[in-house]
């Protein structure tokens, strides 16, 4: 999602062909989750509204993003344009996504000896927002800070 991120804001998917849009940056999205059926469109976030996808884009597969990938996306990225709140029950392939996953993104750093980015683990502690689950959050998360700080301070 991170690499989609950076072509998003660089128009590589391409414009909504809409006046109205104004040159609104499009998404790719799927129209089938099932692999080898159809290629993928682009969805226009100001009308909302799927179109063809150009011919560069005509061999990826629909499966690759899925049907819900732009809904996603902007969960993840809200300040990359889409002004008005989407209301989304987030499923990949029929689990529900917990909404901690939208709030808490993963981080994520590039490693030069891999020559490749590499998603850095969070510690998974459920919590209401009360004050003792806050607490247990914050001692776990400092407990893995601390951890992954040592680690590194050893090589």
């Amino acid at each position: 999602m991170l690499k989609v991120n950076a072509k998003y804001k660089r128009g590589l998917y391409g414009y909504c062909p809409r006046a109205k849009c104004e040159l609104q940056v499009t998404l790719p999205t799927g129209i089938s989750d099932a692999p080898g059926q159809r290629s993928i469109k682009l969805f226009c976030p100001k009308c909302k509204e799927v179109y063809a996808s150009p011919k560069q884009f005509k061999k990826v597969d629909s499966a690759f993003f899925g049907t819900n990938f732009p809904q996603l996306f902007f969960m993840v990225y809200p300040s990359t344009g889409q002004t008005e709140k989407v209301e989304f029950e987030g499923t990949i392939k029929g689990f529900r996504i917990h909404k901690s996953s939208f709030t808490h993104p993963p981080k994520v750093q590039y490693s030069p000896s891999h020559n490749n980015y590499e998603i850095i683990p969070r510690p998974v502690v459920e919590f209401n927002e009360d004050e003792e689950s806050i607490a247990k959050f914050m001692a776990a998360r400092r407990s893995f800070l601390t951890s992954k700080l040592q680690s590194t301070n050893k090589h």
